[in-house]
Order: structure tokens, then C-alpha cells, then sequence
């Protein structure tokens, strides 16, 4: 509405988030195999792989779909089915080790594609944790997903497994467990833009413009959190309002910062946490890829920019 991405020429982090991920996810030890395929319900899955700490035991990695958040739950997927694997030379933190890796993703594939294709499943995601491997898939009633899982782990007989297939109508598992909460989905699609900057040269080593925006309600949150930018060293690029939505009034404001994920997942989690306690909502950054020194020469900076949106 305010910043169109084909008007600005920008990146939208769907159009490239398989690409990042997947280079995250291989460079991540402890997390094997590559991503699921997409369903029916997700034509382009937004896969994730993130790391959190589990309170029951340790750290856990988990990858889910995105894009899933935005049709479920879905009518007539009203079964999880949780199938659980017993890995054979986890790490010592518990999470898959490479050299079980390759195996660990033949299985899932095995057993995820036929799911997909002849049981009406869509594949939620997987959690990698206390030596166990554990995929989630919501599939219709008496769909037979149960059976054929247990006929293709035929062909694994060293391994151990178990599987459990509850009633689950409103998706709990995925929403409330897989899907990252705000703060790490913020971190994710942070890390998808500095991915891109790596990709395309930036080394990330100098302070470059970085523009935000945020959404609010009324005026007065609207007028509070421009006066707290200004405090911050920001400088307010420019106000609009609109006519649709309940969070009509948007600022957009920038200042120089560095963008590696550690400068900016601090910068992003202040201002989302503070236009939240306003009412609002932080809806992104952007900032242009840097190539050699900008100052002495204009011509080695690709005139690209990438966009970050929340």
C-alpha cells in the first residue's frame, strides 16, 4: 500500500526465502537433510529452520512451513500424526550429527512423499531434539497415513519408532509449537535479508541507510513513537495515513547502522517490541547491498536493495 515492492524494485523475502534457508540450514550443524516439498495448501512453501531451547531437555531444531500460517487450520486435515524416530549416533547435545544425516533425510523423504501424494498429508514440519527425530503431518480422517508410514519403515528395521495420531481440529502443534514466535520469526526473516547481502557480495563490514516502518492506530502512539526515533538517532522520513485497516497512520524513518544479524536483530526487537507496546505494529526494514568502498567509488556499489517485511 505504501511501499509497493514492484514499484520500489525491492525483494520480497518469499520470492527468495527457499534459496536462504536452505543455505542456512546446511551451514547449521546438528540439522539434517533438505527441505520438504511444498503441499497443495502452500504452492510456495516458506520453509524455516530455526534453533530454540525446549525446557524438558536441551536444544532442539526445528524447520516448519511458513507459509501453512496463513490457511490453517485446514478443513479436513483434522489428524496429527507425530512420528517419532530413535537416531542411532545423535550428538552429545542431542541434536542429529552429520554423519547421520543423509540417512535421517532418506527416511523422511520415504516417508513424507507418499504421505503427500496418496494420503492427503500436509507436512507441518520437524523437530530435531534429545536424540530423536520427530515429523508432523495433519492428515484427514482414516486416511491410512498410520499404515503406510509402518510399511515404508520396513525397510528400516534398525531403527526404533513410534507413532502417536490425535484428533487435532485447530492445528495446536503447528500454531502453538512449531510456527516461531514472533521474536524468533523476526530473527528468521532478518537472517534471510543479511543471507541475501552475503550472496550478492556485501560483507557486511561498514554502516550503510537502513529504513524501517511502522503502523499505528491513532496519531497519539503514532506521535510517541516518532518522538522516542528521534531520541534514538533516527531521522523521520516521512508520515502517511490511509483510509483502509485498523492501524491507519505509518512512519517511515531510517538511520546508519550495520546490518550483520547480530546489529540488526537487536535494532528490529526494540523497535518491534516498542510499537507493540504502543499498539502498533513494526513492519520491516530496508537497506541496499554494498559492494567495495561507496565514499571513493560509486560505481562498485550494485544499486540493489532488499527488503525485510513483518
Amino acid at each position: 500500500m505504501f511501499h509497493s515492492f514492484a514499484e520500489r524494485g525491492l525483494f520480497s523475502f518469499r520470492a527468495f526465502c527457499i534459496a536462504c534457508f536452505a543455505a542456512a540450514f546446511l551451514l547449521m550443524s546438528g540439522c539434517a537433510g533438505s527441505f520438504p516439498e511444498g503441499t497443495s495448501e502452500t504452492a510456495e512453501p516458506e520453509w524455516a529452520v530455526y534453533l530454540t531451547e525446549l525446557a524438558d531437555a536441551g536444544p532442539a531444531s526445528i524447520i516448519t512451513d511458513l507459509a501453512l500460517q496463513n490457511t490453517a487450520p485446514v478443513a479436513g486435515k483434522e489428524v496429527l500424526i507425530a512420528f517419532t524416530l530413535v537416531m542411532q549416533s545423535p550428538r552429545v547435545d542431542g541434536l542429529s550429527s552429520s554423519s547421520e544425516a543423509d540417512r535421517l533425510n532418506e527416511i523422511d523423504e520415504t516417508i513424507s512423499e507418499p504421505l503427500r501424494q496418496k494420503h492427503g498429508a500436509v507436512y507441518a514440519g520437524r523437530l530435531n531434539h534429545a536424540g530423536k527425530l520427530t515429523l508432523y503431518f495433519y492428515v484427514p480422517r482414516n486416511s491410512g497415513a498410520k499404515r503406510a508410514i509402518e510399511a515404508a519403515m520396513a525397510a528400516y528395521p534398525d531403527y526404533r519408532f513410534h507413532i502417536e495420531a490425535n484428533e487435532e481440529p485447530g492445528w495446536e502443534t503447528y500454531l502453538g509449537f512449531l510456527y516461531p514466535k514472533p521474536d524468533k520469526l523476526r530473527s528468521i526473516r532478518n537472517g534471510m535479508v543479511v543471507d541475501r547481502l552475503i550472496e550478492a557480495g556485501d560483507t557486511l563490514e561498514r554502516k550503510r541507510p537502513v529504513e524501517h516502518w511502522a503502523y499505528f492506530p491513532d496519531t497519539d502512539s503514532l506521535n510517541r513513537f516518532i518522538a522516542a526515533m528521534i531520541e534514538k538517532g533516527f531521522r523521520v522520513e516521512g508520515i502517511e495515513t490511509a483510509d483502509v485497516g485498523d492501524k491507519p497512520f505509518s512512519v517511515r524513518f531510517s538511520r546508519s547502522d550495520y546490518v550483520d544479524h547480530e546489529s540488526i536483530d537487536g535494532n528490529t526487537l526494540e523497535l518491534w517490541r516498542y510499537a507493540t507496546e504502543l499498539g502498533g505494529k513494526y513492519d520491516g526494514w530496508e537497506t541496499h547491498v554494498m559492494i567495495g568502498d561507496d565514499d571513493k567509488n560509486r560505481e562498485n556499489v550494485r544499486k540493489g536493495t532488499l527488503r525485510q517485511r513483518g
